[in-house]
């Protein structure tokens, strides 16, 4: 803790404090040492205010990890996109011998709309229609998105936006899957299954 008090006071790092416990959320701050270490590109903007909906987001990445290792589900594990790429997606995993797909996922712990959610998943869908028959593509080219949510309101809301696109991506509860990602059930429009 006195290191990371140090570099707050040199402005390599800030916190902020929500009350949410006694932790307290640290994030980079964009100077010439960081860049210099290759935490920023020169043309990164800055990271903005740490927002203790943000922190949540990263705790349940986090967690979805720790599950699926606890698990012993073998899995190759590929981390948060980049928004330049025309959409960033949470993470994405590739389940090592077992015949479920490589997968994107989105994690939604607020509930953004109809509208905001149609589109996020219209990014997925664009993805994989234009990186489809791209052989120079690192993109497996039967991919899956799974949405992580917290409510069933929302998995019947996902649904529904699933019918209208028709794409055959999965949801599911996030603490569902996070307390047994085998025996979580992740549905689709066409069908429910366990890993």
């Amino acid at each position: 803790m006195k290191a990371l008090k140090r570099l707050e006071v040199s402005g390599q790092v800030s916190s902020k404090s929500y009350g949410l416990s006694s932790e307290r959320l640290w994030k980079l701050e964009k100077t010439p040492y960081t860049l210099e270490l290759g935490f920023f590109q020169a043309t990164d903007k800055p990271l903005k205010v740490i927002h203790p909906t943000l922190y949540e987001h990263d705790k349940y990445r986090g967690d979805i990890y720790a599950a699926l290792s606890i698990a012993k589900l073998a899995f190759k594990w590929g981390g948060e996109g980049k928004q330049g790429e025309g959409f960033r997606w949470d993470l994405r995993c590739k389940f090592l011998n077992h015949s479920f797909p490589f997968f994107y996922g989105e994690i939604e712990i607020t509930d953004k709309g109809y509208e905001r959610t149609k589109e996020k998943i219209q990014m997925y869908k664009k993805h994989y229609l234009d990186n489809k028959y791209k052989k120079e593509t690192l993109i497996d080219r039967d991919f899956q998105m799974i949405g992580f949510v917290k409510t069933e309101a929302q998995i019947d809301q996902w649904i529904k936006i699933y019918s209208e696109l028709f794409v055959p991506y999965y949801v599911c509860l996030i603490d569902e899957f996070i307390a047994d990602p085998k025996a979580c059930r992740l549905t689709s429009r066409l069908e429910t299954i366990t890993l």
